[in-house]
């Protein structure tokens, strides 16, 4: 197999989570995108953040200032973009599934499960407590703030539809949530998930510079191979990948560029404060993969 994310950068192999999780091979490599707390594993391309991540270190990213200055400028006031999104995601879904039950996973502020409660049986899990109080006091949702491995009241082979929107490459370990996913699932159940495609040519043009590689809480980045490889692995069935656009707000931009960018919060506050709040743009850099997985159902239930 040819690995498009390969060229003339050090191929010695280097300490890093051996064997990968994604073809249980390796060794790691050093990612030539110029970022050293990277690695790649050379046998299938998967890139992931050397050593892992510190628990507490991660645990920290995700306070009230994640959604509210650390990545966003203000989460809740950027929803019109959010779930404008969000309602493209739900296209989606209704191509293979209208109604049953569905579980969310990194639910934040319940925005995506606002727009399908009336077709759906729906709950979330979030780890940002002041998120999942939102969620539930504010649009009335069932969401909770707990680790969703940890939940164990939920029926194996009972549930519709997993969604996993831009969350998998902040999970620590990817593939247990998948197998927790999996064992939850009907057969025939789906999984949707989006994430960022690092062999995309964007991220190929942008290398360490790639938007998705400097936001700080993503841990590993996936290509369209190496995601439909570890979904494989844990025992679903890829049905289709697509690179959607998405609706961003005006307001979201300026601040992701003078403030996370370039450190000009002054110059932000100025000229945010000319701009109509629901004003966006829609934006496709083909850099974002929307996959839909699905567990087999048993040969026994298909005759």
């Amino acid at each position: 197999m040819t690995v498009s994310l390969r060229d003339a950068a050090d191929r010695a192999p280097i300490a890093c989570c051996d064997p990968c999780l994604v073809c249980a091979g390796g060794p790691f490599v050093a990612y030539a995108g110029g970022r050293p707390d990277l690695a790649r594993c050379a046998a299938c391309g998967f890139v992931t953040m050397r050593g892992g991540a510190d628990p507490e270190t991660l645990s920290s990213l995700y306070e009230q200032d994640y959604f509210h200055g650390a990545e966003y400028a203000d989460y809740v006031r950027d929803r019109p973009a959010l779930q404008r999104n969000f309602g493209e995601r739900v296209k989606t879904m209704r191509r293979y599934c209208r109604s049953g039950t569905l579980l969310e996973i990194g639910c934040a502020y319940g925005f995506f499960l606002d727009l399908v409660r009336d077709q759906f049986d729906c709950r979330g899990y979030d780890r940002v407590e002041t998120a999942v109080a939102y969620a539930n006091k504010v649009l009335s949702l069932r969401a909770e703030c707990k680790d969703f491995l940890a939940e164990n009241s939920i029926p194996a082979g009972s549930i519709d539809v997993v969604a996993m929107w831009d969350v998998i490459e902040h999970l620590e370990n990817p593939e247990r949530y998948l197998e927790r996913t999996r064992s939850l699932l009907k057969e025939g159940g789906y999984l949707f998930l989006t994430t960022g495609d690092i062999d995309s040519w964007n991220a190929r043009r942008r290398k360490a510079k790639w938007r998705l590689i400097k936001i700080r809480s993503h841990l590993h980045f996936f290509s369209r191979d190496t995601i439909g490889r570890l979904l494989e692995r844990q025992g679903f069935e890829v049905i289709d990948v697509s690179y959607p656009g998405y609706f961003r707000s005006i307001d979201q931009m300026l601040y992701n560029i003078l403030v996370l960018g370039k450190n000009h919060p002054r110059l932000y506050r100025l000229l945010s404060f000319f701009i109509p709040r629901k004003a966006m743009l829609y934006i496709n850099l083909f850099d974002i993969m929307c996959v839909v997985a699905r567990r087999p159902r048993a040969a026994s239930s298909t005759a």
